[in-house]
């Protein structure tokens, strides 16, 4: 059988004009301009939310049990808070909102305003010798699930700045220009047993975590000098946590 004709490729020429080149980069650096200004612009807004942050409102009360009659003040407040003209949303420290049913008609056809805590955290909550109320009331309009972050957050601050799990049970009120939230705070730590005491420091921190997720949820607020000196005036009429709390 005859052999297969061997193929002599003969010699390789190589023009040297045709060398391979390296890759035209030029077309990256757009891409890179992009997120060079990209980097920028999340800084300002970084900026802009620090110096520019949401202005919330916060209010504390506190209620000693052995100077007003403890079941008939945490009857007044849930009532208050429960109210169905203020169109509720109940909440706790975790778990959805949950929505307050409507005011169910009684004898004579009055109303009956629905209960924030449950019987038997009435009857613990009632044996302290003390409860708390607060107000969150942000200056723009948040939503529901906003609410409840902010609440929440702000919360956990507080219990962190305490050092232990605290009990509470708030309600967003829809009855005013700017929704708000009430919390009623129970006066004893969960963990410990023992009444609880609220400082400057523990509120200080607990609207700053406020205002960091009222600011996170809805971006910078809008620069007003006029504004911010009416919120220092606020600030500095608004009711201080009692020093020395009663024991």
């Amino acid at each position: 059988m005859a052999s297969a004709p061997r193929l002599d490729p003969g010699p390789i020429k190589v023009d040297h004009g045709d060398r391979p080149r390296r890759p035209d980069t030029s077309p990256m650096a757009p891409l890179g301009e992009t997120l060079t200004k990209l980097r920028g612009l999340a800084r300002d807004y970084q900026s802009q939310l620090a110096a520019n942050p949401q202005r919330v409102m916060m209010r504390q009360k506190f209620v000693d049990h052995r100077q007003k009659n403890g079941p008939a003040a945490l009857r007044e407040m849930d009532q208050y808070m429960g109210r169905g003209s203020a169109q509720p949303t109940l909440f706790g420290p975790a778990g959805p909102a949950v929505g307050l049913p409507s005011l169910r008609p009684q004898f004579g056809g009055e109303a009956k305003p629905s209960a924030v805590l449950s019987d038997k955290q009435h009857q613990e909550w009632s044996r302290d010798t003390r409860h708390f109320g607060l107000i969150f009331a942000p200056e723009n309009r948040m939503r529901d699930d906003q609410l409840v972050s902010m609440t929440r957050a702000a919360m956990g601050a507080l219990a962190r700045a305490v050092g232990e799990r605290l009990e509470w049970r708030a309600v967003a009120h829809h009855d005013t220009d700017h929704s708000h939230v009430h919390v009623m705070l129970r006066g004893r730590k969960m963990d410990s047993g023992q009444a609880l005491y609220l400082d400057k420091e523990h509120l200080a921190k607990t609207r700053e975590a406020a205002v960091a997720q009222a600011t996170k949820s809805l971006g910078p607020a809008k620069d007003d000098p006029a504004k911010r000196r009416e919120d220092e005036r606020d600030e500095k009429r608004a009711p201080r946590a009692r020093e020395g709390q009663a024991r």
